[in-house]
């Protein structure tokens, strides 16, 4: 067995590699830079390679007999373009290039293929409406996958939102603004977040890389607690020592000032740490069922919202 982790310098990449390691299961880590290759965890042997040239890709998959996709960019401000490229034709790259044999292709989708207002509970038979860019391609890419599993022996994972040790984008942010008294819930704050910590996700890649699943199958990965946007701002600003949220204002306008938040920046040269995308997430109210992949993969989450919390602000704290 030798697992090749596509992407392995991202941050689910990178905790993928750590567990793979750490059950002493062969692997490989395929990035794009040296640079990138000396960023991995302690002992990961890695390989450098042109996601945008297949010969290269194909050189560097020899041999593997599992690959994990985890390429691919949430970066909605670069636009939809770059997007396509990352999402889209690096999975298209990935898939022509995987040798004769492979035993499992695992690509990893998002729950953005369902859009911002999916019926609820939506399940992996629920239609595909995408909203944004990063929806857009996300949707593309697991297209992709799909249509070579006539071909390949591919599984498609759909986790949630992800968050956990390394998980800075959007949360910080947010633990910064509650730090301050500056947070405000978007509407009443009774949405549903569909989170899911990074090492369930890894975990859940680790059963879908063994599964007797047909090929084209698809699971959904999301924590069934059901925590709303309030519970999640209340529980992080009580773990901060600050008080929750008083204030809210509507989406509409939570949009606006994102719009105009996320323009300034782009003005200014710097990301935006408030985006449109990202008050999306925080104020659809999403969700999933995952019955799939308890009885599929025999996967279940093992961290709780209130321990994967508690792994975020000790990271936080610790950076300020």
């Amino acid at each position: 067995m030798l697992v090749v982790v596509a992407g392995a310098s991202g941050r689910l990449g990178g905790r993928l590699c750590a567990l793979l390691r750490a059950r002493k299961i062969p692997m490989l880590a395929l990035v794009r830079t040296k640079e990138a290759a000396a960023g991995l965890p302690a002992g990961v042997r890695a390989k450098v390679a042109d996601y945008s040239d297949p010969s290269s890709l194909a050189r560097a998959l020899a041999g593997a007999t599992h690959i994990v996709n985890c390429t691919g960019s949430v970066d909605e401000e670069g636009g939809e373009a770059a997007l396509y490229d990352a999402n889209v034709l690096t999975t298209s790259h990935l898939l022509s290039a995987c040798p004769p044999k492979l035993a499992r292709f695992v690509h990893i989708s998002s729950i953005s293929v369902y859009g911002d207002c999916p019926p609820m509970p939506a399940n992996e038979f629920s239609p595909h409406k995408p909203n944004g860019a990063y929806g857009r391609t996300k949707n593309a890419g697991e297209m992709e996958a799909l249509e070579w599993a006539q071909r390949l022996p591919v599984a498609v994972l759909q986790p949630g939102m992800i968050y956990g040790p390394g998980f800075k984008t959007g949360f910080w942010p947010m633990l910064k603004a509650l730090k301050a008294g500056r947070a405000t819930l978007i509407g009443d704050g009774g949405n549903v977040l569909p989170l899911v910590h990074v090492d369930d996700v890894a975990g859940g890649i680790l059963r879908a890389l063994r599964a007797d699943v047909p090929s084209g199958s698809a699971f959904l990965l999301v924590n069934d607690e059901r925590i709303t946007q309030k519970q999640a701002l209340e529980g992080a600003a009580k773990a901060l020592g600050a008080s929750p949220p008083a204030a809210s204002m509507g989406a509409g306008a939570a949009y606006g000032l994102a719009w105009g938040h996320s323009l300034l920046s782009r003005l200014r040269g710097k990301a935006s740490s408030l985006t449109p995308s990202m008050l999306r997430q925080l104020s659809s109210n999403r969700v999933f069922d995952v019955y799939r992949a308890r009885r599929f993969l025999g996967w279940k989450p093992a961290i709780s919202f209130k321990e994967g919390l508690a792994q975020v602000i000790k990271q936080f704290k610790a950076s300020q």
